[in-house]
């Protein structure tokens, strides 16, 4: 296994063992919603296990996301995760919840960022979420089985640096490496890559403690901030998936697919918003939801085959 900070290197080699000895059954489904203009995530493990991470804009839980659920036979959820409090990424996780008998259809936790933020969106989640809800710090490992979900960022701090007080609630975001066995999913949520005086350069910091991952998980709906040149040749995603739909600020950024499709790099999007192109042979836009699925060797996005080379 690869290693995302020093004092957490040996964790990651007992992980890999474990993975080794004896092999998984059955395979990891992810699936990205299409939700328009948000985000909305679920993992699904080999035994079953379920995280849904986000939960889209409002009536995306009862629109796009609880029809899936139905689909795949999921009654009840593990784990949900709230990234951070914006109507883009909580606004339809309430409907969610209350969809699967409220704070008992959480078998586990709610984990978020702690605390609250006065919006109509928050206020809903925590009635819903309720008794569920525990704060997410940086460090905290959730142990699904053969899959493992890595806080690395929440609330302005990036684990093993020093916390910087946000001004912006998208500065907040939890930060995310889903592992199973040698595949990574790096999920970033709202974190960007730039500073200015109003927004954290905190992406910068989670490169500084990652390396590869097989499939980037891209915050910010794609903006001009939302990767960097050193992200991209640190991390090396061999997949991008975007979550986006249609805008008025023209994203996701043509930046940021040249940025990641460059040497043969791959890039997906959930939604048509008319304001980019992906290049011919690095990727497209699905038009719905993106599923994926991965195995011991090999990993499936939307249908196109990739070799996990760990």
């Amino acid at each position: 296994m690869k290693k995302y900070a020093t004092f957490i290197f040996a964790a990651f080699i007992l992980a890999g063992l474990g993975c080794q000895l004896p092999q998984p059954e059955g395979k990891l489904d992810v699936v990205f919603f299409d939700v328009g203009h948000g985000s909305a995530i679920l993992v699904r493990t080999p035994d079953q296990r379920t995280c849904l991470i986000d939960g889209g804009p409002t009536y995306a839980g009862a629109n796009d996301i609880c029809p899936i659920l139905d689909s795949l036979g999921i009654t009840e959820l593990d784990y949900c995760i709230a990234t951070n409090y914006t109507e883009a990424r909580i606004g339809g996780l309430d409907e969610v919840i209350r969809y699967l008998g409220g704070e008992e259809g959480i078998l586990f936790q709610c984990y978020d960022r702690g605390r609250g933020l006065n919006s109509p969106a928050f206020l809903e989640y925590r009635q819903a979420a309720a008794g569920r809800r525990k704060t997410l710090r940086p460090g905290k490992v959730i142990e699904m089985g053969d899959v493992t979900i890595w806080c690395l960022a929440a609330n302005g701090r990036v684990l093993g640096s020093k916390h910087k007080p946000p001004r912006m609630e998208q500065d907040k975001s939890i930060a995310l490496l889903v592992s199973y066995c040698n595949f990574d999913m790096l999920v970033t949520s709202d974190l960007v890559w730039t500073s200015d005086s109003i927004r954290l350069n905190l992406g910068s910091e989670v490169t500084e403690i990652s390396d590869e991952a097989e499939l980037f998980a891209v915050g910010d709906f794609g903006s001009a901030s939302a990767v960097s040149y050193k992200m991209v040749q640190q991390v090396h995603p061999v997949v991008s998936v975007i979550s986006v739909g249609p805008n008025d600020s023209d994203l996701p950024a043509q930046k940021t697919i040249n940025r990641l499709t460059r040497r043969r790099r791959k890039v997906y999007q959930t939604n048509h918003t008319g304001s980019n192109l992906i290049p011919r042979q690095s990727g497209r836009i699905v038009g719905g939801d993106i599923w994926v699925t991965v195995g011991q060797d090999f990993y499936t996005v939307a249908g196109d085959t990739f070799r996990i080379f760990r």
